[in-house]
């Protein structure tokens, strides 16, 4: 049996089972689909997936339609996890299940989105004296919010909620990005203050963002079991896919100047000079088209071959240290592997040093030439503005919320009530609002936020413009 038979019998996530939050509550024809399948299908069929088309990867949406949305980048992510488990035989159909799952959790305006209600759900923003004290109710990331929207706020079922994905594929969309933020920016280490808020402000989280609510649904995961190769085959999928189109999106955006991408890529790959030559010369064609498509082939070509080949040298060791000869073997040792790399786990399945230092120079210089530009600095601002100001306006008014929020809210506080009409709800919101108790302040805080983080960038701004108009964006900034 060659290198690659071995891995993909030992490794392709083929396992009988694919165990679920709830048992199914209904008969499904298993031949037709299996598990993964399944798990693939009710992402597609999401709304959040749908509303990926309408949310920032890095350019505002609308502000140029030749720029990647949060869906277009998540597509590429799935072609590119399915090209490298097709090429070590893995299960290409978990893999595209996770890869389509990883951004559901997204907010409008990319990453200053989420950072923004992460900050909001820290109680680094206050309004109206509303704030999460208790860590196990604070904190966003999109990651973790993946999970609560599959889990919890995608409705599919008339006994449970969620969608009911497999472990599998939950722990893979929850993993595919770091679970912790770094530390904050606006903390200041030498006098333990808040730049943000107020120079005079002590931050009594000392500088670190609490998650904690997302704990309640990271239980239900077991990092020793459910870990699969094609997972950390998507988050890899995912750091390659924002590399090329960060490139094609800066050229797009006149933000990158090919003189200096040329040299930086030669200074990055420099076993590559000759090529990439080749493909800069085309610029005397003027055929820019056909210059970002080579690129765009250059760059995922590299990382690619590189990882496929880092790869089955990392799960050949596996299969040798572990004596795995079958997935039943890879099953049994999950745990002893998962323990022996502890915190090194996640590196075990990353890039190979030398792609690792490249990477790392040029992720460098495309954050100081494209995220550090007046473009996409104006456009952030604009961003954390407009979701400052929606979230403000749903807590001085909480019936401006949609029925749907509303219900949601109630049903958290009154655990056993069933469903409950639109206006029964508001009426109860009032009374709840009246009592001011910490309940309805902590369910209210979290169903804005959810709100918000589900809305498109177009439907962010009509909002905005609904509640305030469009000069008060206009004086605001």
């Amino acid at each position: 049996m060659s290198n690659l038979d071995l891995i993909s019998a030992c490794f392709r996530a083929d396992f009988q089972d694919t165990s679920r939050i709830f048992l199914e509550d209904y008969e499904d024809n298993s031949e037709i689909r299996d598990g993964f399948q399944h798990d693939r299908d009710r992402i597609l069929y999401s709304k959040e997936f749908r509303r990926l088309s309408g949310k920032t990867q890095v350019f505002a949406s609308g502000f140029d339609d030749n720029m990647r949305t949060r869906l277009t980048h998540t597509l590429e992510v799935a072609q590119i996890a399915n090209t490298i488990c097709q090429a070590l035989g893995l299960n290409q159909t978990l893999c595209e299940a996770i890869a389509l799952g990883h951004d559901v959790g997204h907010t409008p305006f990319g990453h200053v989105g989420e950072r923004t209600l992460n900050m909001i759900m820290n109680s680094c923003l206050k309004y109206y004296n509303y704030e999460v004290c208790d860590n196990r109710d604070c904190g966003f990331k999109h990651n973790l919010q993946g999970l609560r929207v599959t889990m919890e706020l995608e409705s599919g079922y008339a006994n449970h909620s969620g969608i009911n994905l497999s472990k599998y594929t939950l722990w893979g969309i929850a993993n595919h990005s770091k679970l912790q933020y770094r530390g904050c920016e606006y903390y200041s280490k030498s006098s333990g203050q808040c730049r943000y808020r107020n120079a005079n402000t002590s931050c009594r989280r000392n500088g670190k963002f609490s998650l904690g609510f997302y704990d309640e649904y990271l239980s239900k995961l077991n990092n020793e079991t459910d870990w699969t190769v094609e997972a950390m085959i998507v988050g890899i999928a995912d750091e390659i896919a924002q590399r090329h189109h960060d490139i094609e999106d800066g050229i797009f955006g006149k933000l990158i100047q090919l003189d200096a991408l040329r040299i930086k890529l030669r200074e990055c790959f420099p076993d590559k000079s000759t090529e990439i030559d080749t493909i800069f010369e085309q610029r005397k064609q003027d055929n820019t088209s056909l210059l970002l498509r080579n690129l765009a082939r250059f760059i995922v070509s590299i990382y690619v071959k590189n990882y496929i080949d880092h790869l089955k040298k990392v799960l050949c060791e596996l299969i040798e240290n572990y004596n795995i000869s079958n997935d039943r073997d890879l099953i049994s040792n999950k745990r002893l592997i998962f323990r022996d790399y502890s915190d090194r786990f996640m590196q075990l399945f990353g890039f190979d040093e030398t792609l690792k230092n490249a990477d790392k120079a040029l992720s460098s210089y495309l954050k100081d030439t494209i995220l550090l530009s007046e473009l996409a600095q104006t456009m952030d601002g604009k961003a954390t503005f407009v979701i400052k100001r929606l979230f403000k306006a749903y807590l001085s008014n909480p019936q401006q919320l949609p029925d749907s929020a509303i219900k949601r809210i109630i049903k958290r506080c009154e655990k056993n009530r069933s469903d409950i009409d639109a206006s029964d709800a508001r009426v109860r919101l009032s009374e709840f609002l009246t009592d001011n108790s910490d309940k309805i302040r902590v369910e209210l805080l979290r169903t804005i936020c959810d709100y918000i983080a589900g809305m498109t960038d177009q439907y962010a701004m009509q909002q905005f413009n609904k509640l305030y108009g469009t000069n008060e964006l206009r004086n605001g900034l």
